[in-house]
């Protein structure tokens, strides 16, 4: 997968109009992202664009070849990414309709996925003393009598209202 520099440098300047594209390091070639979702790469000096049943046929219309690569069982694995039509390439005006419908792919396949559950972290060592604390807490609790109430037992401040004191 891989591609020249050069080539690199010009896939990110057609893709400069979205906004925000970042270019990574991506299994030998590069791959283009806006706000954390990759919706390009290039590999062997070919810019491929993120599909989905919406935008593939539009890209097999316009003559875009799909992205094919050799597993390691010597079968031969397609994915959602077509190649850039060929006169997109001209200029970025011509190549902005095109990364902008694989950014809106890239994005719904984003949005169709389950969302994440929250992480709870568990640490057994943690929770154990806490429950054998309780446990406790509770048997001494169901263990003690029930105190009884006097007036001997009301607390101070009650003893000084009924005399009429304030220290």
């Amino acid at each position: 997968m891989a591609v020249s520099e050069g080539f690199a440098a010009y896939a990110l300047e057609l893709l400069a109009p979205l906004g925000g594209v970042k270019a990574k390091r991506f299994f030998g070639g590069y791959g283009f992202f806006i706000d954390g979702l990759m919706f390009a790469f290039v590999s062997r000096d070919v810019l491929y664009l993120k599909s989905d049943a919406e935008t593939q046929p539009r890209l097999q219309a316009a003559g875009a070849q799909p992205f094919i690569y050799e597993a390691k069982n010597a079968k031969r694995v397609s994915v959602n990414y077509y190649s850039m039509p060929d006169e997109a390439m001209e200029s970025p005006a011509l190549a902005l309709p095109w990364a902008r419908m694989a950014v809106e792919a890239s994005l719904r396949k984003a949005n169709a996925k389950a969302p994440a559950k929250p992480v709870r972290k568990k640490t057994a060592a943690v929770k154990k003393p806490v429950k054998k604390a309780a446990k406790k807490t509770a048997k001494k609790a169901a263990n003690k009598k029930p105190a009884r109430r006097t007036q001997a037992a009301a607390p101070r401040s009650a003893k000084r209202a009924r005399r009429g004191s304030l220290t």
